[in-house]
């Protein structure tokens, strides 16, 4: 049986702990009769460890194999294959020679057990060979336990693991793997490996294997997972300093050395099932020495310390949470030392992580395959403040060491608190009551307050007080231009003054909106406006330095408004020192609308020109400014600067209200290239303009006006291009409009691009499916021997099933069979399913013509062949008799897929693979 169908037993049975359910559905692995048992024997407090030791199944192995009368040495078979982790069908004759018994006797006892479900027998496949079948005892408790019966409870055994060993030598992992887990799970003799045994057999070049050995054998005492961590660590310096070189610095998911990020992990998990062995304390001093390593190499440590608390709180099983447990790694965090300035700021991580109170979990669903159960955690009410109380008062005596970074981490969790104080709802139906409610705004109180007494910049003060204000907490801001460019507003957390039933709540809404801009353009004039009559390199410095504060205040957009109000004062006030000033200072880019107000009066000095095009930000503001207000010589020099390059920042987005001088000058560029991009860019907006808005019927003329050969332009477009694909996309449907001619020789010249991949016409196939039939069959003529043949084909088409069936009766296709296929992604889209039956029926395999309508996004298993098998169905409906035969046909061949796919859905599932 599945888990699906044991889960629904075990319920039954009142076995609702999804952690429970995973444990005897790991040992019952389909088996009604053992779930059924294990469940009923759950209740009882004296089985609890037999049954989760694996005793319990055990035992019933053991009676069974003795009753069944398979062999005379059944289960000393069993234990032997437990122990080397499994038995390919090409080893028989070695077992059989170290027991002294004849393969045929070895072959039928492995036989027989594996046909009564003891043994898993899988194929393994090489490149799609089979090349042996390999035996393996499942679960891997049933193992472990059979093994520590077998070898390790002081009976004599078949054959020692030392014998074993000298016969399979590639097996030593597994045996010492196993002689591990066997004392984990309660053998009376166990053989403890040595640490040097561990270190040979592992060697450098670990994979799961060697790291559930090491994870395992750290769990056998306090000395076992001291030895395991330190070799742990060192491998991860190891795997750090043999990485390449980074394009990126603070990056820990990488993918030139992943071996780094599985050291981290297997540290964390480690780390995090010791304390019981050797105390939170200890436990975390390794972390930390982890985390420094990763910080010295300019690795990020957030994914490494969240592993950590993941398996600290154990909850990728769904069991809950141990209070006295967090509690004392609160404690083991606040004693944590600070010996340089890598090892603070792993401490403040881990406070971050620590101080969270509340999480949420998504781990497997133990009976229902391929789905998850996210839940969310929340200490007790009572129990809120215990947890958090000993990392805040570590968090007090280090206000001095808090840096930006930390400040950030540590203000989210905050924000936290803040959620459940106003009692915010968390996922899974969990209830914030009005005691946690109460507990939390003590905590938050007192957690706000230690951040304000850090040292506070701007930024940072406004951010605290952003999370703080439900508190009713504030603290002032003293720099009024810092205040007057990031405003609090008043109203974030106050109630809608409207109620819902008011008819006029949008128009007042949108009162209440203008308002608010207007006293945010107010307030940041009155800040500005005395800096006028100073220099501007003032206002300029003062703003460059208050960059950072902005850009942690989400705020650094404002201070464009700020040029707002200098551009305004164009009578009063000469633009072009405070644009030189702008640039001086960085600032060109929020400089826009100074920029707009002097290339509109063509009053940038040429010089100028060239500075502001030579940096990234002040480009984007040029360039796109002048587009629409540029005049004179400015505008001249800076669209004559325009590169292929500067098409891939969305350029095409500044085409809308395009100037005609601006496309004059484009168009005429000396790059054709550029030319070209232009008026594709242009194009994109006029289809749209000219569609949707006859009032701009005048710019869009003058527009023509100036660029009356944009299609001839546009013939020496090179695609692929910078552009955005919609942008494209929508380019080329105005060009096939506009001058059917045109696009087909634009079109036909990419066709036959050589070396181009096939499957790239999904740009194309909006445009060519606007032409009419007589320059769609144009094109057909010319490209039916094309490689691309069958992508050109439907890109024409265009749904246009009519084309479709006239170009098939002219027998100007070949073979129509040829024409479909798997619909690959980004393929244009074909015809409906009835008309692909239609059309198709008489020339292909109804396989082949289902196979060509679209799929599922699947791995070709059980929801392929059930929406495969639903296609069919339907078209067997129509009352077409071509139509219908096909759906009939491809009944009858997609139920025999959907039932083959399901058994072997299911056989995965058995195994405990529901994702193969």
């Amino acid at each position: 049986m599945t888990n699906s169908e044991l889960g629904q037993i075990l319920r039954g049975q009142g076995i609702t702990s999804d952690a429970v359910l995973h444990r005897i559905l790991d040992q019952a692995r389909g088996r009604p009769a053992w779930a059924v048992r294990l469940g009923s024997l759950l209740k009882d407090v004296e089985w609890w460890n037999k049954v989760m030791r694996g005793d319990t199944v055990r035992a019933e192995v053991d009676r069974y194999l003795r009753n069944a009368r398979i062999s005379e040495h059944p289960y000393e078979v069993l234990a032997m294959i437990a122990l080397i982790g499994g038995l390919r069908d090409i080893e028989l004759k070695t077992l059989a020679d170290l027991l002294g018994a004849t393969v045929l006797d070895i072959h039928s006892t492995v036989r027989k057990i594996a046909q009564s479900g003891l043994l898993d027998a899988e194929p393994e496949m090489v490149r799609g060979e089979r090349t042996a079948v390999l035996y393996s005892v499942q679960p891997d408790l049933l193992a472990a336990s059979v093994c520590a019966d077998a070898f390790f409870s002081g009976a004599p055994a078949p054959l020692t693991p030392g014998q074993l060993q000298a016969a399979f030598p590639d097996r030593a992992l597994a045996i010492l793997l196993n002689s591990v887990i066997a004392e984990l799970v309660g053998a009376s003799h166990p053989i403890r490996p040595s640490t040097a045994q561990i270190v040979e057999t592992v060697g450098t070049s670990w994979g799961r294997a060697e790291d559930s050995l090491l994870s395992h054998f750290a769990l056998l005492g306090a000395a076992e997972a001291r030895f395991v961590m330190n070799l742990v660590t060192e491998a991860l310096g190891t795997a750090l300093g043999a990485r390449t070189a980074l394009n990126e610095p603070d990056t820990y998911l990488y993918y030139d050395n992943p071996t780094a990020n599985v050291r981290g992990e297997l540290l964390a998990e480690i780390a995090a099932r010791s304390p019981r062995r050797i105390g939170y304390l200890e436990a975390l001093s390794f972390v930390q020495r982890g985390a420094v390593t990763l910080l010295d190499a300019r690795v990020t440590i957030d994914t490494f310390l969240n592993s950590f608390l993941e398996n600290v709180r154990q909850v990728d099983l769904g069991e809950p949470v141990r209070v006295s447990e967090l509690v004392m790694l609160s404690e083991a965090v606040g004693q944590l030392p600070s010996v340089s300035e890598n090892a603070m700021r792993a401490f403040f991580e881990l406070a971050t992580g620590v101080l969270m109170p509340v999480w949420e979990a998504n781990y497997t669903a133990p009976d229902q395959p391929r789905s998850f159960n996210l839940r969310s955690y929340l200490l007790p009410a009572d129990s809120l403040e215990k947890v958090a109380s000993p990392v805040l008062d570590r968090l007090e005596r280090e206000v001095a060491a808090v840096t930006p970074d930390a400040f950030i981490k540590l203000l989210k969790t905050l924000e936290s608190w803040v959620h459940l104080a106003r009692g915010f709802a968390r996922h899974g139906g969990l209830v914030v009551t009005s005691e946690h409610r109460a507990a939390a705004r003590v905590v938050a109180g007192r957690f706000a307050h230690l951040l304000a007494a850090t040292t506070l910049t701007p930024g940072m003060r406004q951010r605290l007080n952003e999370v703080a204000a439900p508190l009713g907490l504030k603290w002032d801001e003293q720099d009024n231009l810092f205040a007057a460019l990031a405003g609090h507003d008043p109203d974030a957390y106050e109630p809608a003054e409207d109620p819902d039933d008011d008819d006029d709540q949008g128009s007042k809404y949108l009162a209440r909106y203008e308002a608010k801009v207007s006293a945010e353009r107010a307030r940041i004039e009155s800040a500005v406006t005395p800096y006028l009559t100073q220099a501007p390199v003032v206002l300029c410095e003062r703003l460059e330095d208050l960059r950072s504060d902005l850009v942690l205040a989400k705020k650094l957009d404002k201070v464009s408004t700020a040029f707002e109000v200098i551009a305004r004062k164009t009578d009063a006030v000469d633009l072009v020192p405070w644009l030189e000033a702008a640039i001086d200072h960085g600032l060109e880019g929020h400089a826009r609308p100074v920029v707009r107000a002097l290339v509109s009066a063509d009053a940038i000095p040429e010089t100028l020109v060239e500075r502001l095009l030579a940096t990234a930000d002040g480009r984007f503001a040029a360039l796109r400014t002048s587009i629409e207000y540029g005049t004179g010589r400015n505008l001249e020099q800076m669209m004559t600067s325009v590169t292929v390059d500067d098409f891939r920042h969305r350029m095409h987005d500044s085409f809308l209200f395009a100037s005609p001088a601006a496309l004059r000058v484009l168009n005429q560029h000396a790059d054709r290239q550029v030319a070209a991009l232009a008026m594709t860019s242009w194009a994109h907006w006029y289809e749209y303009a000219s569609r949707t808005d006859r009032s701009d019927i005048e710019r869009v003329t003058a527009q023509l006006e100036a660029i009356p050969d944009w299609t001839t332009t546009m013939l020496e477009l090179d695609i692929p291009s910078p552009l955005d694909d919609h942008a494209l996309e929508r380019g080329l449907v105005v060009l096939a409009r506009t001058s059917p001619a045109d696009f087909e020789t634009l079109f036909l010249r990419h066709i036959r691009k050589e070396g181009y991949p096939h499957n790239d016409f999904d740009e194309w196939a909006p445009a060519a499916a606007t032409l009419d039939h007589t320059h769609k069959t144009q094109i057909w003529d010319r490209v039916r021997e094309h490689p691309c043949r069958q992508e050109v084909f439907w890109a024409l088409a265009g749904g246009d099933s009519e084309w479709v069936g006239d170009r098939i009766a002219a027998n100007e296709v070949g073979e129509p069979a040829g024409l479909l296929g798997h619909q690959m992604f980004g393929a244009p889209a074909k015809l409906s399913p009835e008309d692909m039956a239609r059309l198709f029926g008489p020339y292909a395999d109804p396989e082949l013509i289902l196979e060509s309508l679209p799929g599922p996004p699947s791995d070709g298993g059980v929801e392929t062949a059930e929406h495969r098998l639903q296609q069919a169905t339907e078209l067997a409906a129509s009352e077409l008799p071509e139509v219908a035969q096909v759906g009939r046909a491809g009944v009858e061949i997609y139920t025999v897929r959907l039932a083959a796919a399901c058994k072997y859905a299911r056989e995965q599932e058995l195994r405990g693979n529901p994702w193969d």
